[in-house]
């Protein structure tokens, strides 16, 4: 019963080539898409951080109260202040977010990062 099913599949795809080019396009996007969105989760959600002890990451924000801002990064100087006193961590790295000029015909902004080493005061951070 199974095999003549796949043979009236075989013949109807054949007499409709449109249908048949639209299914198989069809399901390959599809199954390219499931799989393109598969390796973003499981990079992002899925693996563990490369690091010894990725449970004991913090992101450390600051605030300035009198202007309603919060979530501001610490400014370098702070930052040293923080990196010399503080001695409940490990080590300290330091990023901020840092719109940058892009120019080809037109003048643009692209969105980057500026960040420290992975190093604190000679020490590597243990991975």
């Amino acid at each position: 019963m199974f095999i003549r099913d796949l043979a009236y599949a075989g013949r109807t795809l054949r007499k409709n080539p449109a249908f048949t080019l639209t299914a198989v396009l069809t399901i390959g996007l599809g199954i390219g898409a499931s799989t393109a969105i598969f390796s973003v989760v499981n990079a992002v959600l899925l693996q563990p951080l490369p690091y010894g002890t990725a449970e004991r990451l913090m992101v450390i924000w600051g605030d300035m109260r009198n202007r309603h801002v919060v979530d501001f990064p610490f400014s370098p100087p702070d930052y040293d202040d923080l990196r010399k006193e503080a001695t409940t961590f490990d080590a300290l790295g330091r990023f901020a977010r840092h719109p940058a000029p892009a120019v080809r015909e037109a003048a643009a902004r692209v969105a980057g990062s500026l960040a420290t080493a992975g190093t604190d005061a000679g020490r590597q951070i243990r991975r």
